[in-house]
């Protein structure tokens, strides 16, 4: 089962294809599905309390014995960024970007991607302190996938930090030296692998407590402990400060920041683009 199903009352309903199997705590009034008890649409959480259930009635039995899984937004994602030919956030953060130079849409893992147009050129987003204040966060899981020409040093994918000019209290995602891409904390660096030129790859940088990990295609790359803190207010997106610049031969794709570590072994990487729902 699969559609857009309106509820009763008029609420729109996005359904998944998955059914599961529920112990039911409510009663089907009407229909196989999405008329609950008493008529009305209500929130039903079961297992996982990011997502609701509605509750399915069997059609040869009455019994209710499977619920169809109605998808809503990923609380843990706070930050979700597709590059589709535009600059908008699509998580509930809602953030908004400014372009400081140009950019250029091309072929991205999944859809469109995003690169720099020039050296100087950036994607900003400011006043973020109240939205992604990572490093007070417990955790967090900062992932993207990117694609470059050549093993070139450039700037960072990911810059968090007090402002745009700090060569200090900061975070750089996917710094590149000497052919090895880095996670920056203020002036340490720890290592996401090597630069495989053309080929597109999936970098992750998580943090819980004060443990730092890199993972590379999903495999485990670096860990390292810090306590730095600082109180972001500006993050920007193919650019860094300090002795770098944009490389216009990046083109990233399907950026996303979550306020949890998402996996603690190592793992697939996404076979799709992310949505608000996973």
């Amino acid at each position: 089962m699969s559609g857009y199903l309106r509820a009763p009352g008029g609420g729109g309903l996005t359904i998944n294809k998955e059914e599961v199997s529920i112990t039911p705590t409510i009663d089907v009034t009407k229909g196989d599905i999405v008329y609950l008890k008493n008529g009305t649409y209500s929130k039903l959480y079961l297992d996982n309390y990011e997502r609701q259930y509605l509750i399915k009635k069997s059609a040869t039995a009455n019994t209710q014995t499977t619920a169809y899984l109605i998808l809503t937004a990923d609380i843990s994602t706070k930050f979700l960024f597709h590059a589709e030919n535009n600059i908008a956030d699509d998580s509930e953060s809602n953030l908004y970007g400014t372009i400081t130079g140009s950019v250029n849409y091309s072929a991205g893992k999944f859809g469109q991607g995003v690169s720099a147009g020039s050296s100087s050129s950036s994607i900003d987003f400011d006043s973020i302190g109240s939205v992604l204040n990572l490093p007070s966060w417990s955790e967090f899981a900062v992932e993207w996938w990117e694609k470059r020409s050549s093993t070139a040093d450039s700037g960072g994918v990911v810059s968090i930090a007090a402002n745009k000019s700090s060569t200090f209290s900061r975070y750089v995602f996917g710094q590149s030296y000497s052919g090895t891409l880095y996670f920056v904390i203020n002036e340490t660096t720890i290592s996401m692998g090597t630069i495989e030129a053309n080929d597109w790859r999936h970098l992750r940088v998580t943090k819980s407590g004060n443990t730092y990990k890199t993972w590379k295609n999903g495999v485990l790359v670096a860990t390292t402990t810090s306590s730095a803190a600082f109180t972001p207010v500006v993050m920007w997106l193919l650019n860094t400060t300090k002795n770098a610049s944009a490389f216009t031969g990046l083109v990233i794709d399907e950026l996303r920041i979550s306020d949890v570590v998402r996996d603690t072994d190592n793992f697939a990487p996404p076979s799709g683009p992310f949505g608000r729902y996973n």
